[in-house]
């Protein structure tokens, strides 16, 4: 009986796209070493005296693996799962390295935004945010429920999350997940997102064309 829950739940993790998956194990592993005092979140949180005179550059991706705990966990983990098993698996059809091109260039524009304005150490909140945003583009249509509490068309997802940010941490938690927003807008903005009717309303030039090719005619919308 052991055995056989063990295979469904490796199955069922196999399921989920690589980079997504190992994502969710770093994130896990970080924060039961955080609670278990093995590790401090002052060895992996953005420091730029840190980045710049020790040379820790990899604290510019690291400190986006701290999650939170408790509540805070489960939901970011939940989130991170949800948008990010659909952009590596649809938008960017798993291809790993596309995919970790999107969140690289993400992660990094939004250390550009709290280098110059001093806010942010753990900026989870703020890739989330970045997701969502780039999640909402493909998902305009579909009705998704927010925290369970209500259902909103999927084009307004990233600005319910900046209202549920500013709720739980005030002015700093906007700030920290407008990041997200903005970075989200620039990098689909950097890579050529164009309008498109049906499932991917905001593709990249290519994957409109293919798109293009597969819905003529259908008028197909998600979620309806």
């Amino acid at each position: 009986m052991a055995s056989e829950f063990t295979n469904q739940v490796q199955q069922l993790l196999e399921r989920i796209p690589p980079v997504t998956r190992y994502g969710m194990y770093t994130m896990s592993t970080i924060t039961v070493l955080y609670l278990c005092q093995l590790l401090s979140p002052h060895t992996y949180v953005l420091d730029f005296d840190s980045v710049f005179k020790k040379r820790e550059v990899y604290r510019l991706i690291s400190n986006f693996f701290f999650i939170g705990s408790g509540l805070s966990f489960i939901f970011n983990l939940f989130f991170f799962y949800q948008h990010g098993s659909f952009l590596e698996s649809h938008v960017h059809q798993r291809n790993t390295k596309s995919y970790l091109y999107y969140l690289l260039k993400i992660v990094l524009v939004i250390d550009v935004f709290s280098l110059f304005s001093g806010i942010g150490s753990a900026l989870f909140s703020s890739l989330s945010c970045a997701m969502a945003y780039t999640w909402s583009l493909y998902n305009a249509h579909q009705k998704v429920q927010v925290f369970f509490l209500f259902q909103l068309p999927g084009k307004y997802l990233p600005y319910s999350l900046l209202g549920m940010s500013f709720l739980m941490g005030g002015p700093a938690a906007l700030i920290e997940s407008g990041f997200g927003l903005l970075a989200g807008f620039l990098v689909s903005k950097l890579d050529s997102h164009q309008p498109f009717t049906g499932f991917s309303s905001f593709a990249p030039s290519s994957t409109v064309k293919k798109s293009s090719a597969a819905f003529k005619g259908r008028g197909q919308r998600l979620g309806s």
